[in-house]
């Protein structure tokens, strides 16, 4: 075994915990309690959290459902939430009877073993590489924090940038390389100036047009300022071959955005934890390149995930080996940036952003139109908190309309809240982006021919009737 392979064993281990965990959830295992505990204290954060919950409601004969387990666990799921344990849930073994559990656990927990045991049986030619260090020189190798963004992206790590499809991940992603290129402060904090790079993989002509756009709306030279883009999806591995030696050529990097990582995926699964825990480390090793620099992975959740629950596709797998995963939440045309799930290094205040749609002379169709293109803004924190407080408005009198008029169409809504442009149309804009939102908090979903509240949206309503 090389060394090479160990992170692929403990990315094995960690699948092999999520199926146990699943079907602990899945099936009652009050008769199986010694075999579903033995070795939990061992599994990786946060199932550690999750098999110590399940196994104190096993050995009180307590039920165990995702609802009751959530409840125990509280904060201790570090950003992970009821989404991630239903989940769990539903890719639990299909087992028919109480003997078929029994096996299934008996047997997953033999392979657990089996890979913790080829973890730590290292061989010799390995273990004599293995430092022992005395505590002197171990905190005498402390090494300080150098940011990139002071105060929330350090040099040097790996993080990814989780968000629904439309809320901002590229834009965002290109303003953080315009700010960094050009030396100029990322939401209110310092950037430090340098080379930077796009792996432009997933769409790269729409790139190409937000990036001009960009640069008119910033006041840059997009011919002369210090960035590259890849546009190509070569497997990372070559894309790092690629770049190492220009990197060295030109000095060094500061920053490499990965647009997106599952558009350099070359695996058969995303959200199989082996693969996507190797892609995830074969991306991580952009940062050794020349200039240590810092890489942002733009990556998209579970499907249907909730804003609270903004994790990449793959979980722990992913999780494990970036450095922290920020999430980007729109509301309106407001983005706020803040981290779920793992983040290294001190907390930071969200950072918020401006969506706009723009035009430029420089983009123009084949028809000769303007066409738009969609780029973020820096805002103060005033403004953000203003916008914030308009839409939350706007979702708070759709709830109270829905409650008292179910089946509503976008359009009837607009009307019942009083939503009109400056020309007296029915804002339908603005009914989409509430709906949108009603529909991503899962408040209301569009069933047959109208919005429904959701129970969740009922209990909503039933607060907002009570505080008045």
């Amino acid at each position: 075994m090389s060394e090479f392979e160990i992170s692929p064993l403990r990315a094995a281990r960690v699948e092999l915990e999520q199926a146990r965990l699943g079907a602990a959830l899945k099936y009652n295992l009050v008769e199986h309690s010694s075999t579903f505990a033995r070795d939990v204290g061992e599994f990786e954060h946060p199932h550690d959290e999750i098999a110590a919950a399940i196994s104190r409601r096993i050995r009180e004969g307590r039920s165990i459902t995702v609802k009751q387990l959530k409840v125990d666990l509280g904060s201790k799921l570090n950003g992970l939430g009821e989404d991630y344990l239903l989940a769990l849930h539903d890719a639990a073994p299909a087992l028919v009877d109480e003997n078929d559990v029994g096996r299934f656990l008996e047997a997953n927990a033999t392979e657990w073993r089996r890979l913790r045991e080829s973890e730590v049986d290292l061989p010799t030619s390995i273990a004599g590489s293995i430092p022992l260090l005395t505590s002197g020189d171990f905190v005498g190798g402390f090494m300080p924090p150098d940011y990139l963004i002071q105060g929330v992206l350090q040099r040097g790590f790996s993080y990814s940038l989780c968000a629904h499809t439309g809320h901002g991940k590229t834009a965002l992603s290109l303003l953080m390389m315009a700010c960094v290129a050009n030396g100029v402060p990322f939401a209110g904090h310092f950037a430090r100036q340098g080379r930077t790079l796009m792996l432009a993989g997933e769409n790269p002509d729409d790139i190409r047009a937000r990036w001009i756009a960009l640069a008119e709306d910033c006041g840059f030279d997009a011919a002369s300022v210090p960035v590259h883009f890849m546009p190509a999806t070569p497997t990372i591995p070559d894309a790092v071959a690629v770049v190492k030696p220009l990197a060295e050529r030109l000095g060094g990097f500061s920053l490499i955005v990965v647009d997106t990582g599952p558009a350099y995926f070359s695996g058969f699964d995303e959200n199989a934890n082996v693969e996507i825990g190797q892609h995830a480390r074969d991306m991580r090793a952009f940062t050794q390149i020349c200039g240590r620099p810092t890489v942002l992975i733009n990556t998209h959740p579970a499907k249907h995930a909730s804003n609270d629950a903004l994790i990449p596709r793959g979980g722990g797998a992913f999780l494990a080996e970036v450095d922290g995963n920020l999430s980007a939440v729109k509301t309106d045309d407001v983005v706020a940036v803040h981290w779920q799930g793992k983040f290294r290094g001190p907390d930071f205040a969200p950072l918020e952003f401006k969506l706009a749609t723009v035009t430029s002379d420089r983009l123009i169709t084949a028809d000769g139109e303007r066409m738009p293109t969609v780029i973020a803004r820096q805002i103060s924190t005033d403004e953000a908190t203003q916008q914030a407080e308009s839409s939350n408005e706007n979702v708070r009198a759709a709830i109270k309309t829905l409650a008292k008029n179910p089946g509503l169409t976008g359009g009837k809504l607009a009307e019942q809240c009083g939503w009109y442009t400056s020309g007296g149309a029915i804002d339908r804009k603005k009914a989409k982006r509430t709906t949108d939102t009603l529909r991503t908090d899962r408040l209301a979903e569009y069933v047959l021919d109208g919005w429904h509240l959701t129970p969740r949206g009922q209990r909503a309503a039933k607060a907002l009737k009570s505080n008045v």
